[in-house]
């Protein structure tokens, strides 16, 4: 696998992880809700914080794991 292919695939990832990421802002404000106001903007920041360090390490492990045949799509080649 040439590195134009990695970088592809993690384009790839990277594109359908951003298209799906749009629950954790839903799920951090129904967490959130009920705390107090100075609470409520500290527990807002580090859970999307905590969403984006996520994201990032496992689009990683996911780009890292299309290095291997047997994650690869069929007739990917």
């Amino acid at each position: 696998m040439g590195i134009g292919q990695f970088f592809l695939n993690a384009f790839k990832i990277v594109l359908i992880d951003l298209l799906l990421a749009g629950d954790n802002a839903l799920v951090i404000a129904m967490a959130v809700r009920s705390l107090a106001r100075a609470q409520r903007r500290l527990a807002t920041a580090c859970g999307a914080g905590v969403a984006v360090a996520l994201r990032v390490v496992l689009t990683a492990v996911a780009a890292r794991l299309l290095c291997f045949p047997i994650f690869s799509s069929p007739g990917d080649s």
